[in-house]
């Protein structure tokens, strides 16, 4: 039996019968006790080297997107527990809960999301902000022949990824096929896969740069929804999988022009978003676009690279997105580089600039929000008409 104290930014209890109760509860993230147990109650081991649980990181270190809404992504951890009451405030003035588990007891559900916050707070490396929550549900009184119940109940009830799914089908055997030879693993396909991308992200830079599925000509038909949601992007990929398999001529391409406009830069990459920021006379700095890690900086596979500084996918995808007046076909109807993609490596490095002063316009016109400006088609909209004024 152990004592853990957590502090609560707010609370509330639901009685489920006589003996059983729920408390939810919300605590600041880097306030969450160490060494809540799991082993016992919960079948799924907490593997932290996943995608999943790399993106769940991310999200928690606000090093994506907009800031502090972990609370909001995560649906929090389910816990049993022998007791819980209330036993004082804190000097910040939150209540402070002590919750009793006993050695048949713990984490039933959410242990990957207690495990990767426990990581990040033990990391002297990570910061986590005071603004991130999560939200704790504490069962008590729960008869101990009800336990194993619950917590199958709640790992099974999820329903299976689609994708992982559609890697059983083999239905992204053809990627694996243009990404053979990479021995680094480069591409997470399955929910439980170590990949340094999800298929998904893969998936929606082919979505972005499909002119048949958005035609130049078009040009109000932007893929917005590359960046709002990624489920439907592999929604669409599994309605039309022959659509998506047209850029396999070019697919690795695809990934190195990505990360080239992404990246912070570095003396072997010129073309990086900062260095052309910086070289006409901006301050990267102030651009407040970038997702900054100097301890553990990014890694870039398709380029081998890595850099302290990356471009939020808010600005990085409807910009890169406009590349897609540089896509032709040949006569398998296959997709091709017009020009080569060299040509396109030189358009980037030629007019960065004026992409990203455009993005960084628009941002201030969505009030400084990320979600926002990613969502933005008249963002999509400038940057794929600013790129047609300037082919070559």
């Amino acid at each position: 039996m152990t004592d853990f104290t957590i502090k609560s930014k707010a609370s509330r209890t639901l009685p489920f019968t006589d003996d059983i109760k729920e408390y939810i509860i919300l605590t600041r993230a880097k306030d969450l006790p160490l060494g809540i147990p799991s082993e016992k109650v919960n079948a799924r081991s907490a593997n932290l080297n996943t995608h999943v649980a790399k993106q769940l990181e991310k999200t928690l270190l606000n090093q994506e997107g907009d800031p502090n809404l972990f609370v909001y992504k995560n649906r929090g951890i389910d816990c049993i527990a022998s007791s819980i009451t209330k036993n004082g405030t804190s000097d910040e003035g939150y209540d402070l809960f002590k919750v009793t588990i006993n050695d048949d007891q713990g984490i039933i559900d959410g242990n990957h999301t207690y495990r990767t916050i426990c990581k990040c707070i033990e990391d002297p490396e990570s910061e986590i902000s005071d603004e991130q929550f999560v939200k704790l549900r504490i069962k008590t009184g729960v008869p101990r022949d009800l336990i194993d119940d619950i917590s199958e109940g709640l790992n099974t009830s999820l329903q299976v990824q689609k994708r992982s799914l559609a890697n059983l089908r083999d239905e992204f055997q053809w990627i694996k096929d243009v990404f053979q030879s990479d021995t680094n693993n480069n591409i997470s396909y399955a929910e439980n896969d170590d990949g340094h991308y999800d298929i998904r992200h893969i998936l929606s830079l082919i979505y972005m740069l499909n002119s048949e599925l958005f035609p130049n000509s078009d040009r109000d038909k932007q893929p917005v929804q590359a960046y709002s949601s990624k489920a439907k992007v592999l929604e669409e990929y599994l309605k039309d999988i022959e659509i998506f398999k047209k850029m396999k001529p070019i697919l690795k391409d695809i990934c190195i022009l990505y990360e080239t406009i992404v990246t912070g830069g570095s003396e072997n990459n010129a073309a990086g978003y900062r260095k052309l920021w910086n070289s006409n006379g901006g301050q990267a700095g102030a651009l407040d676009a970038t997702i900054k890690k100097t301890r553990k900086p990014w890694k870039y596979p398709f380029i081998n690279q890595t850099s302290p500084y990356q471009l939020d996918k808010a600005w990085a995808y409807p910009i890169f997105a406009s590349f897609r007046w540089y896509i032709d076909t040949d006569e398998t109807g296959s997709f091709v580089w017009k020009n080569g993609f060299d040509n396109v490596l030189n358009v980037w490095e030629t007019i960065g600039y004026q992409l990203l002063k455009l993005a960084y316009e628009r941002y201030d016109e969505s009030g400084r929000k990320m979600s926002s400006l990613g969502k933005t088609n008249t963002l999509w909209r400038q940057l794929h008409t600013e790129v047609k004024m300037n082919q070559s």
